[in-house]
C-alpha cells in the first residue's frame, strides 16, 4: 500500500507543490500544454470550465522547481476514490522527482478530504513505473492506440 512515509518519497527541498485556483489555471494549462506538445488554448478553455462548475470534483496541481513552473497534475474525487490523471513534466527538468512530488501531493489532499483509495491509468514507458515503486499494483493492461 502506498505510503506517504516511505523513504523514495523524500521530496527535493527545490520542489514547491500548489494547489492552483480560477486565477492559476492558465499557467497550468500553458505548462501543460508545453509538456504535452500541445497548444494551450483548448486546456485554458477547459480549465476554465472547469473551475466554474459549482460542484468541481478535480483538484489540479502545479509543480515548481527552483520557482519555475514545470510540471502539472490532478485529480478527480469520487466518493470513495482519487483518480490521477493528467501528470506531465517538462523533459528539461525529468527525473528530478517532480512526478512523484505530485503523487505524494494528491494522495495527501485526497486523503485529507477522507479518501483513502487512489487508481490512475498509467502509461507503461513512463509513469506506470514509479508508481509501482510508490507502491501501487497493476490490475489490468490494455492496449492503447495512437494516430
Amino acid at each position: 500500500e502506498p505510503s506517504l512515509d516511505h523513504p523514495e518519497l523524500s521530496l527535493d527541498p527545490q520542489i514547491r507543490i500548489v494547489e492552483i485556483d480560477a486565477s492559476t489555471a492558465g499557467l497550468f494549462a500553458r505548462v501543460m500544454a508545453s509538456g504535452w506538445k500541445m497548444e494551450a488554448a483548448p486546456l485554458v478553455t477547459l480549465h476554465e470550465q472547469i473551475f466554474s462548475a459549482p460542484d468541481r470534483a478535480q483538484h489540479m496541481f502545479l509543480a515548481y522547481l527552483d520557482g519555475e513552473p514545470v510540471a502539472t497534475a490532478s485529480y478527480i474525487a469520487f466518493p470513495r476514490s482519487a483518480y490521477l490523471i493528467g501528470g506531465v513534466v517538462l523533459e528539461h527538468v525529468r527525473g528530478r522527482g517532480l512526478y512523484r512530488a505530485l503523487v505524494v501531493a494528491r494522495l495527501a489532499h485526497a486523503l485529507a478530504r477522507g479518501i483513502s483509495l487512489a487508481t490512475s491509468h498509467a502509461r507503461e514507458a513512463s509513469s506506470a513505473p514509479i508508481l509501482e515503486r510508490m507502491g501501487f499494483q497493476t490490475v489490468c493492461r490494455f492496449p492503447m492506440y495512437f494516430g
